[in-house]
C-alpha cells in the first residue's frame, strides 16, 4: 500500500530534501490520490525555512538525517481517519 515504505520513492525524497538543503531547485512528484497516478511535477524553491509533511519522513536513516527538527504528532485515530476520507 501507499502506507509501505517499499511504495514509496524514499531515496528519491532524500535526494530531493538534500537537493533543498543546498539550495538547489526541485522538481516534486505529485501524487494523485483520487485516481492512483501522478500528475504534473511541482517545482519547489527552497527558502529559510521548509516543513515537509507525511508518514514516512524517518522511514531511512538517509531520509531522516535531512532534517534538522524532527516533530511525529499521533492524532487520534478517528482525526487520522477524517483527514484520510478529506484527501
Amino acid at each position: 500500500t501507499a502506507l509501505s515504505p517499499d511504495a514509496n520513492d524514499l531515496t528519491l525524497a532524500a535526494t530531493h530534501l538534500a537537493a533543498l538543503r543546498r539550495g538547489e531547485r526541485i522538481e516534486k512528484p505529485v501524487y494523485r490520490h483520487e485516481s492512483g497516478t501522478h500528475g504534473t511535477p511541482e517545482v519547489v524553491t527552497p527558502t529559510g525555512v521548509l516543513f515537509v509533511t507525511g508518514l514516512l519522513g524517518f522511514a531511512t536513516p538517509e531520509l531522516a538525517e535531512q532534517f534538522d527538527v524532527r516533530v511525529f504528532l499521533d492524532p487520534d485515530p478517528e482525526l487520522w481517519a477524517q483527514w484520510k476520507r478529506a484527501r
